[in-house]
């Protein structure tokens, strides 16, 4: 568990980063020890993460056992933290970018903190049923923008990608997670 004074400088810098800070990288504990510290963020959002899925599958159980959701959407949530920077070590080696992979994946799993910061009010609030369903659809499209034009910034910053390797890494972690989302959703069906 990394100290607090680094989980706290590691978040602001997050932040800061969606503020195009680029100054931000300062907050963040660059080195290899760094890098599997920033796999804590994975602790830190957990349970909203867990509320996020039950709020998203409430009513939509039927006959499906809890224990099964659980093991689905855990399974889903490791997966999620594990493929994309284990793909990335190989992704940066063959981009010439690999010196700067720890600084970016610690950034990015930091990062986690932001998106999730965007998603969960929108879940909860759709979860209500106040909204209506097009003004939730419109708003989670933002929400999904925000978050694609961060990736961009971190990987712009983090990584030192050009432009179109940049837009080449957002698209392919967007579309790894939408694969796990279908893969999750399939097998919660």
């Amino acid at each position: 568990m990394p100290p607090r004074a680094e989980v706290a400088g590691a978040i602001v810098g997050a932040f800061r980063l969606l503020l195009f800070d680029v100054q931000a990288l300062a907050r963040f504990n660059l080195t290899v020890e760094g890098f599997w510290r920033s796999f804590f963020a994975a602790v830190l959002i957990a349970p909203f993460f867990a509320l996020m899925a039950a709020l998203e599958l409430k009513g939509r159980l039927g006959g499906t056992s809890v224990a099964w959701v659980v093991a689905v959407e855990f399974g889903a949530y490791v997966v999620g933290w594990t493929i994309y920077p284990l793909l990335m070590v190989y992704v940066t080696r063959l981009l010439g970018l690999s010196n700067n992979y720890v600084p970016y994946i610690i950034v990015f799993n930091w990062g986690s903190v932001v998106r999730i910061a965007a998603f969960f009010p929108l879940i909860a609030i759709g979860s209500t049923g106040l909204v209506p369903s097009s003004a939730m659809a419109t708003l989670m499209v933002v929400a999904i923008l925000v978050a694609l034009g961060y990736h961009w910034i971190v990987a712009r910053v983090a990584l030192g990608a050009s432009a179109a390797t940049t837009l080449g890494l957002v698209v392919l972690e967007f579309l790894l997670s939408l694969l796990l989302d279908l893969g999750t959703t399939r097998l919660l069906r």
